[in-house]
């Protein structure tokens, strides 16, 4: 039998757990020894509430999700609860309707499955409507999702079996998005707080961003860099791993010259313009010619 979560990489606990539960893996005695939790799952039974929680979004609790509703049931006993969308959180409406899509028999499975996403957004109110539910399930087998678990109440939290899903490595994350065919720079890899979904998040915010806006953003972390190294102001710090400490990948001069020039040549304008303007004083500058050639230390196109 195929393991159902080779899809998933890392995340051995939550795997082991779940494998257990649905008889595909086995708990060996002397780690259920060591666990509360891996001794609560050795039977391997599959509970009727699973609180998938992790401390950052994006680390496949979600896919995870899927995969293992996909085993319990078809798509057509599984419901999928979200927070709404005009106020971001699920209510006394939605929580009806998870109460009477369990009250009524699976149509094609053994149990009907309730997904519930994001659910520290579930308002008190509807938090304890949905907790008889929780303690007396039927047929229904629920799966809560958070990366916020201390905003969830005991009361749910207490009736959930816990599937912890811890941050990603640098490489697995790297690992995820290839197979997906997603190359994303090594800086986006290490702001991402091992999460392939923040990842992803980061990119798109990149990619929203004008090339002009990025540029400029080159310029200021190259000049920034320049002046920390040329001066050196914090002692006993290594500054040979400064852009690391940035976040950034090392910039190269000759990539922003032209925005250098043109930064720097706007600044020098916009000085005389008011020198001109407090005292009074009618000055011109001659523009730059295009083949001009402007070196790395004029002092005239100093930002720093």
């Amino acid at each position: 039998m195929n393991n159902l979560f080779n899809e998933i990489v890392a995340q051995h606990t939550a795997k082991l757990i779940l494998n257990s539960a649905i008889g595909q893996a086995s708990v060996p005695k002397a780690i259920a020894s060591q666990s509360q939790l891996l001794r609560t799952i050795a039977s391997g039974k599959i509970a009727s509430a699973y609180l998938f929680t992790s401390t950052i979004e994006g680390v496949g609790k979600t896919k995870t999700a899927l995969l293992f509703a996909s085993y319990i049931c078809s798509t057509t006993d599984m419901l999928k609860v979200h927070p709404q969308e005009e106020n971001s959180t699920i209510g006394v409406e939605q929580v009806r309707e998870i109460i009477t899509f369990v009250s009524t028999s699976p149509i094609e499975s053994n149990h009907k499955v309730v997904i519930i996403h994001d659910c520290d957004t579930i308002t008190p109110t509807a938090a304890n409507a949905l907790l008889k539910t929780l303690e007396e399930p039927g047929k229904g087998i629920f799966i809560l999702i958070t990366s916020q678990a201390q905003n969830i109440l005991p009361t749910i939290k207490s009736r959930c079996q816990i599937i912890p899903f811890a941050q990603l490595a640098i490489d697995e994350v790297k690992t995820i998005l290839e197979n997906q065919k997603i190359f994303l720079r090594q800086d986006i890899l290490k702001l991402c707080s091992g999460s392939p979904g923040r990842a992803i998040a980061f990119q798109n915010l990149l990619n929203s961003i004008p090339e002009s806006i990025l540029d400029h953003t080159n310029v200021y972390l190259y000049c920034s860099h320049t002046t920390l190294i040329k001066h050196q102001p914090f002692p006993n710090y290594n500054y040979d791993k400064l852009w690391e400490s940035i976040g950034s990948s090392p910039i190269d001069y000759k990539q922003i010259q032209y925005a250098y020039e043109s930064i720097a040549t706007d600044i020098r304008t916009r000085v005389i313009k008011s020198a001109s303007n407090e005292w009074g004083k009618k000055l011109k500058q001659k523009p730059l010619e295009n083949n001009q050639s402007t070196e790395l230390n004029n002092s005239q196109l100093s930002l720093f």
